[in-house]
């Protein structure tokens, strides 16, 4: 019997009040959590971090991604958006 494949999310806008608590939720139950947001706070980077969130700091994400999470304020045309099209990748907005 061979193990289930851990299953990758990015979460785009992953400082935001709820996204942050969903990245942990996610971590918590065994996904690996990348999390991107150009303005993120010190505060949340550090809980994020904590809990095992990997954090990025580009737009360009690892290629090991399934599938991509983003906040309410993200616009379709958000380079992570559009990269996340590009792969064929689903996209859920929160």
């Amino acid at each position: 019997m061979s193990a289930k494949p851990q299953e990758t999310v990015l979460l785009v806008g992953v400082g935001g009040m709820g996204m942050a608590p969903l990245a942990i939720y996610l971590a918590q139950q065994g996904k690996h959590v990348y999390g991107y947001d150009d303005a993120i706070n010190p505060a949340a980077q550090a809980l994020l971090s904590a809990a095992g969130v990997e954090l990025l700091s580009t737009e360009a994400f690892p290629v090991t991604v399934q599938q991509v999470v983003v906040s309410s304020a993200i616009e379709p045309t958000h380079p992570c958006y559009l990269l996340a099209q590009e792969r064929g990748l689903p996209v859920v907005s929160r």
